[in-house]
């Protein structure tokens, strides 16, 4: 294969200020790539606005079903990634993924997620690890209400759940089943079912609940 462009992940050494190791680097990727922090949370911390937002247009054809995509950097106002659209991504050229088409997100070492088809032999041979969900703005997937699974750790105490409950419907999402996965004397591991529309949603969520009085961590379940 091709050799990788960036295997010191240069470009997450820095991120939201702080210097990080190479350990720190690949643990961040990974948890990209499962789910567990949402890629727009980290692009945020080391993109500028400009390098996220693009101003260029990009040509539709007139078939309002494919969208010849002639400026390779505007991909993203019509990819969404993890929930986020507008991101910094790339087509991958080894499938060529057009409008309409399913695609899968990747997480490479280097300055983007590279969007590839969904079967694409190149990223079947790929570590898992780095895939994200990834669909067209506009495709029937982009409007699908999402079940997101939790982990809560709480003091051991089960009444902590109607504060959680309510934070959770603040924010407009609804909790779908919710049960006890693990108990010790300090402390309770919840996993709650989750059900949301977009991911600014889920963040929110998570920074609702991470704020009440005897919750330890919140976190997305893998």
């Amino acid at each position: 294969g091709k050799p990788i462009l960036d295997p010191k992940m240069t470009l997450l050494k820095t991120v939201d200020g702080k210097t990080l190791s190479y350990k720190e680097r690949e643990e961040l990727v990974r948890q990209v790539g499962n789910g567990s922090i949402l890629p727009s949370s980290v692009i945020s911390k080391i993109f500028s606005y400009d390098e996220i937002a693009g101003k260029k247009k990009v040509k539709k054809s007139m078939s309002g079903r494919l969208i010849d995509i002639r400026k390779e950097s505007e991909i993203g106002k019509y990819v969404v990634v993890g929930g986020e659209k507008g991101l910094p991504v790339k087509r991958a050229q080894c499938c060529k993924p057009n409008f309409g088409q399913s695609v899968v997100g990747y997480v490479t070492r280097g300055r983007a997620i590279s969007i590839h088809r969904k079967g694409c032999k190149i990223l079947k041979m790929s570590d898992r690890e780095r895939y994200i969900k990834a669909h067209w703005a506009g495709t029937p997937e982009d409007e699908m209400l999402r079940q997101v699974p939790l982990y809560v750790e709480t003091v051991p105490n089960t009444y902590i759940m109607r504060d959680v409950t309510k934070e959770v419907e603040k924010s407009k999402g609804s909790i779908l089943q919710f049960y006890i996965k693990k108990e010790t004397q300090k402390s309770f591991l919840w996993e709650l079912l989750v059900e949301i529309s977009d991911f600014n949603q889920f963040e929110q969520i998570l920074s609702s609940i991470e704020r009440i009085a005897g919750v330890h961590s919140v976190k997305k379940a893998t």
